[in-house]
Formats: structure tokens, sequence, C-alpha cells
């Protein structure tokens, strides 16, 4: 399996492209939500490249008031209504909806490359009509193994629904000059489609970690609601709660903690938020060891992880989800955070191999004294920080997969024969 590009375009120099980066879900700093779009599109400006995002409005947002542009990235909104808290089905409209109105800019524009990334998969329509259309080559990006996952949760199961999903994702791959998959798993799900594998290239999510040094403080964005927290241990689970997170375990969990030397905090949405504070109320846990905040902006992400002993991820028990690249865990290597996960895979394997955190047990009881255990041993903790940014620099660098991303647009521009190049100079 390819798991890079290293080719040279022409020594210390490279054409600048005009990129269209497809991603219905993009978020500035200032906003909640992922940051792999905005840091690899950041950096491919930095290089000389003419980036533009095509994205959804945030709910809650006024297009006309969103900024057209972030650190060099041209930022455009279609007006598209998408949430967290959506339905499985309301959010596949959601998603089909965003491509539909994406085509019409799509074909009004000229680019020498698209750049697409899914989740939604549909994001394959506007790409497929920049290649047909524009003839524009496309990359293609798989962030979660659609429709895979959704299928094998039961969560996809009409027929209909079934046949045109697998043959949108066979689509996809067959239009694209390369497929960056950001998991080993998600690659052989690639490659399992009928798609060469010598055209998919793993990526993984970015260890992104403070941006600045007031980020890298030691007090948590919890202390003001909830000054407790300041004499407690904390384990945090920053991100969505949704079906496939699971994150009633920590509740489960958090009944077996002490409340005068424990907490876990969860911060974020989502369409089970409500069911999953009804479980911790019922439970006898909620404010007492298992604490909840809105969801934040990413650019205060770090501050969090800097304030807390372990970072959490949680995914139901299935083992699809076992190929996800889950920001939490990426953005904790990042900061040099210990990670507790409760799943199996190839994030499990990394923090064995790599001794930069633990995987819990399934059984509550027994999770709820391995993370104790952690949660008290200094030494531990202290060596696991140290490894955990050493696991992030060695498989999630930004500046290397950034390289890895801007060498697959490249080839892919020049593979077409784009006469328009101009050629920058390479930034060292």
């Amino acid at each position: 399996m390819a798991t890079n590009s290293d080719s040279n375009h022409g020594g210390e120099y490279h054409p600048s492209l005009k990129i269209l980066y497809i991603h219905q879900h993009f978020r500035p700093p200032g906003m909640a939500g992922g940051g792999r779009s905005f840091e690899l599109a950041r950096r491919l400006v930095a290089r000389g490249h003419d980036v533009t995002i095509l994205t959804g409005t945030p709910t809650g947002t006024v297009r006309n008031e969103l900024p057209r542009s972030v650190e060099g990235i041209r930022v455009r909104w279609i007006h598209s209504r998408y949430h967290s808290s959506m339905g499985f089905y309301r959010r596949l409209i959601a998603f089909a909806d965003f491509s539909v109105r994406s085509c019409a800019f799509v074909v009004r524009h000229k680019h020498h490359v698209v750049f697409a990334t899914s989740t939604p998969l549909t994001v394959a329509i506007p790409a497929s009509a920049a290649h047909f259309l524009r003839r524009t080559p496309v990359v293609f990006e798989v962030r979660d193994a659609w429709p895979s996952v959704p299928i094998s949760l039961g969560l996809l199961r009409n027929p209909f629904l079934v046949w045109l999903s697998r043959r949108l994702e066979r689509h996809a791959y067959s239009i694209s000059d390369s497929i960056v998959a950001l998991s080993p798993g998600m690659a052989t799900s690639v490659t399992s489609a009928g798609t060469d594998d010598k055209s998919v290239h793993i990526i993984p999510n970015l260890a992104l970690g403070p941006t600045s040094p007031e980020n890298a403080g030691l007090v948590g964005p919890w202390v003001d609601i909830y000054p407790e927290l300041g004499s407690k241990r904390v384990a945090l689970y920053q991100g969505s709660i949704g079906f496939i997170h699971g994150v009633s375990y920590l509740n489960a969990v958090a009944e077996h903690l002490d409340p005068r030397r424990h907490a876990i905090v969860v911060i974020g949405g989502g369409n089970r938020l409500d069911s999953f504070l009804d479980d911790a109320e019922k439970r006898g846990v909620l404010d007492r060891t298992i604490f909840h905040l809105p969801e934040i902006p990413r650019s205060l992400s770090p501050v969090g992880l800097a304030a807390c002993e372990v970072a959490l991820s949680t995914v139901i028990e299935d083992p699809v989800l076992e190929d996800n690249s889950a920001n939490k865990f990426f953005e904790a290597l990042g900061s040099g955070c210990p990670i507790a996960i409760n799943y199996g895979g190839w994030q499990a394997d990394l923090l064995e191999t790599f001794r930069a955190g633990i995987r819990l047990n399934r059984d509550p009881k027994i999770g709820a004294r391995q993370l104790a255990s952690l949660l008290e041993d200094d030494a531990l903790l202290g060596q696991m920080r140290v490894n955990s940014k050493t696991l992030g620099a060695s498989v999630a660098d930004p500046e290397a997969s950034a390289t890895k991303v801007e060498s697959l647009l490249v080839s892919a521009a020049l593979r077409n024969s784009h006469r328009d190049l101009t050629p920058v100079a390479r930034s060292s």
C-alpha cells in the first residue's frame, strides 16, 4: 500500500496551483469543529497556491456575514442547512442539498485541481461535475469509510440507497487521480471497492497543538463554571456526542470513580447530548464525576488538553469503527496529552507501541480502575506526555502531511497537462 508521495516536481520549484477544496464541514479556527482542512489549506497558501474552499454555512450564521477570506484562503459559503443534531436521513438530505448547490459554483469557475474531502461521500457530486464539465483532475480524501460504516451499523438499510451509495463510492474513486485515506483500514476499504492500491495514500489526521503561548496555559475552560474541578484530576472528552461515539460509556465509568479525586469533563454537542445528560443524571454522576460544557471554538481546544491529565476517545463497540481517525485523538497527540480509548485497531496499536496511552476495558468497572490508576500515576503520565508528542510528530506532523497532499495535487495537475501552471519557489 502506498503511504506517501515523494516525487519532486522541478527541483526547488513547483507549479502554483488554483485549488478548489470541497469540504462541507469546513470551520475556521474561531468556530467549533475539526481543523484538518484549515491547517492543510493555509499551508498550501503559504507554499504559493491559490486555494478556494467550498463549504456549507454553519447553523445559526448569516452567509453574508461569514468571512470570505481566512489567512489567505478564499472561502465560498453554500447556503445549505446542516447540524450535528440532525437524524441520519435528515443528514443525507442536507448532504445532497449541499452537493447539488455546489455544482453551480464548480461549473462557473476553472481550477487546476479539485481536492474533495468526505464525509459526506456526496462531495463526489460537485467533484464529478468539475471532472466532466471542466476537465479538472480530482484528488479524493476519505475521512470515514462510507458507506461501509452506516451499512455495518444498520443506519443505512434501504436497498436502493445502499445500492446508490455503493455506486457513488466507486464513481468517486474512479474519477480520482489519487485517493487519500486517513487510516490503514480506510485504505483497505478503498482498495476493496476495486481501486488500484498504488493510487491510495495514507495520510492520518493532524497532530495539531497549541497555536499561541496562551493556549498552552494550565487553566481549563471549565473552572469558571465548575470551580470544584480545580482540585480534581480530570479526564477530558472533547468532541461530538452522537450515536457512534458511545459517550454514555463514560457515564458508566464515572459511577466507579472517586468523586473526591476524579472527574470526567465532556465538551461538545450532538444529537445524543440530551440522552447522554439524562443517563448521567439517572446514574447520579452528573455534576459529581461527569461534567458537561457546550462545544467551544477549536482555538480553545489546546487549553483544555493542557489542563487535563488524560484525553478520552470513545466509540460504540463495532469493529468497523476501529478504522476511524478521530480528531480528538490526534489533537491530544499535538498537545502532548496521554490518551485513553475504549476501542482496538490501529490507534490502540499506536498507543501501545509508543506507550502514549491506554485502551480501556469495555467493562466500565474495569475501565474505571484503569483510568483512575492512570490519573494517579504522575510518573507514568509524565512519560506518556513525552511519548504522545513523539507519536504525533512521527505519524501525523502537519507540515509533513501538507507536503504529501501538495505532491498529490501537483502530480494530478501535471498529469492532466495544464499549460498555464506558473512555477514558484518552493518554501523551505
